[in-house]
């Protein structure tokens, strides 16, 4: 970006701009540690400076990036010589109606933030990444996210309603679900989003099980599957376990909506601080990249098999079948065979991380062929998320 289109740029936005190197360095990557290029940062407080960022984009041939949090471990906010938006500081709730159980959000909130505001109306947005003390909602949309509690809650598409866009054109646009879902802000950037709610999930009590077998854990998990109790069931296989310092067995962590399970109080607490201090753990053992297919039920088996053939560890969401596979960097040139088996077993290579760079090359025709087709309707010239998924 030449000195003059800078300076334009540094006049139209004034104190919410910066292309100073050292703020520039922390905008050149996300979670995933894939390092971009961010050619300037635009902190807009409104959707009136979101559009203008965007027209400003457009007349100049400028790529165009949204960031939530940051948090996304597949480079979907990695900049290639893009504007980075930053959408940190829209971050208001603007409307909760209780009767019709529904907020009314800006891009940039917390879901935790938002959950602690919900719970005083005893209801929350259930959906709940492990990162949701950090994650931004527009981020949770853009990759589709899910959660701990994903087997009774699904995905975001599941709880978007509505959602507010700048397009292309830099025009406000109201869209959907089904458009804005797992698009990785690709489309549009994301100013405001409608959220249908529910009422408060309480974990009241857990289960932790050691089994010896693959088997013995598949078959119990089907069980808890079924049980009406039952928020989320996780599973840990010996290679983790060790890792984590637990003992050389597969592992099964049930959280319940009742007060069936065994663990109650602070042992439950202690069972799921155990359970989320394990991708920590694996991180800091060397173990630091993260996979998340998702694997057809009938498949889980064979695919968990392949995946302890390779001595690789894993914790999952089992009854959803998100595998979170944890590779050494060394390891990367694994994933062109591991993805050739998620894809021999009618899997998809993303359960909830989404597409971004790392897993481009990887993707299924049919996604890329979806933000191909809804590129041409939102964004025609191209200038969100160059690189990504396509």
């Amino acid at each position: 970006m030449n000195s003059a289109i800078m300076q334009e740029m540094r006049k139209a936005f004034g104190k919410e701009f910066s292309a100073e190197k050292e703020v520039l360095l922390a905008y050149n990557s996300d979670a995933s540690q894939v390092r971009g290029t961010a050619l300037a940062v635009v902190w807009p407080e409104g959707k009136e400076e979101v559009q203008k960022i965007v027209k400003f984009a457009l007349a100049n041939k400028i790529d165009v990036v949204a960031r939530g949090a940051g948090t996304g471990l597949a480079g979907a906010a990695v900049p290639q010589n893009s504007i980075v938006v930053d959408l940190s500081r829209m971050n208001k709730i603007i409307e909760i109606n209780e009767k019709e159980k529904y907020a009314v959000v800006e891009p940039g909130i917390v879901v935790a933030q938002l959950n602690l505001e919900l719970r005083k109306c005893n209801l929350c947005l259930p959906v709940e990444p492990a990162s949701r003390s950090v994650c931004s909602i527009a981020g949770m949309i853009a990759t589709n996210a899910s959660g701990l509690h994903a087997m009774r809650f699904g995905k975001m598409e599941k709880w978007v309603m509505e959602v507010q866009i700048v397009d292309g054109f830099g025009n406000l646009r109201k869209t959907n679900a089904e458009e804005t879902c797992g698009t990785e802000g690709t489309l549009g950037i994301i100013v405001e989003a409608k959220l249908r709610l529910h009422e408060a999930v309480i974990e009241k009590s857990m289960d932790l099980f050691k089994f010896n077998s693959l088997e013995e854990l598949l078959l119990k998990a089907e069980e808890l599957r079924n049980s009406e109790s039952a928020l989320s069931i996780e599973a840990v296989n010996p290679a983790a376990a060790v890792i984590a310092g637990l003992e050389n067995c597969y592992y099964l962590l049930a959280e319940r909506a009742d007060e069936s399970g065994a663990l109650k109080g602070m042992e439950m607490r202690d069972a799921k601080t155990l359970r989320l201090g394990i991708g920590p753990k694996l991180t800091t053992s060397g173990f630091s990249v993260i996979e998340d297919p998702q694997i057809p039920k009938e498949k889980i088996p064979e695919f968990i098999e392949f995946v302890n053939s390779h001595r690789l560890p894993f914790y999952a969401h089992i009854a959803d079948g998100i595998i979170h596979v944890r590779l050494k960097p060394e390891q990367k040139e694994m994933l062109g065979a591991f993805y050739l088996k998620v894809r021999a077993l009618n899997g998809t290579v993303s359960g909830e991380h989404g597409i971004g760079i790392t897993k481009r090359e990887f993707a299924d025709a049919k996604i890329k062929d979806k933000i191909k087709r809804l590129k041409e309707k939102f964004d025609p010239e191209g200038i969100f998320n160059r690189g990504k998924i396509i």
